[in-house]
């Protein structure tokens, strides 16, 4: 990520002294005393639990469906067909729960893609949740209490939308430091 926004910065068109005030900024999020710490995602234990696909965090799909949380959007999709019956429990819009929806769909990836593109969605669509997000820097975020694949892969998606996200936010920044 910082090799990247270097990159962006210094091949960018804007004045030189907006170069060296964002250059500075990235290496001074770089060096961070606790850059190599981990940061556990957990939603029971109350760990970092704003991050979780537990979390509310509502948004809305391309098609205009509203989801409570990245969970209600995986557990109302996972199979591969919408369940209406998951999708209305009301106990979505408490957050911090779980609703079961099914047997889930693994062809091709299916429910990695699934969730990755809720995890996106909902921090695009949220942005003080996204500058919590942007704020672990390129620390590495776990999920330890899961033994499931999302031990591993949830916190494997998390921080690869971070890294997309963090790159698009430099992106915009540059191309409106660069009109002035």
């Amino acid at each position: 990520t910082v090799r990247k926004l270097h990159n962006l910065i210094t091949v960018s068109g804007m004045e030189e002294s907006h170069k060296d005030y964002l250059l500075s900024l990235v290496n001074k999020s770089n060096q961070s005393n606790d850059s190599n710490k981990p940061v556990n995602i957990y939603y029971g234990t109350n760990e970092n639990a704003e991050l979780s696909n537990l979390a509310l965090r509502p948004f809305t799909t391309t098609d205009g469906t509203k989801y409570y949380s990245v969970e209600h959007y995986y557990q109302t999709n996972k199979t591969g067909s919408f369940n209406e019956r998951v999708y209305n429990n009301p106990s979505w819009a408490k957050g911090g729960i779980k609703i079961q929806g099914g047997k889930v769909k693994t062809d091709n990836g299916y429910n990695i893609t699934l969730m990755k593109e809720g995890i996106t969605l909902s921090f695009e669509q949220n942005p003080e949740a996204l500058q919590t997000l942007l704020a672990t820097g390129d620390r590495p975020l776990t999920h330890r209490q899961d033994t499931s694949i999302w031990g591993r892969k949830f916190p494997e998606l998390l921080m690869e939308v971070r890294e997309e996200l963090a790159y698009e936010q430099a992106k915009q920044l540059i191309n409106t430091l660069s009109k002035q």
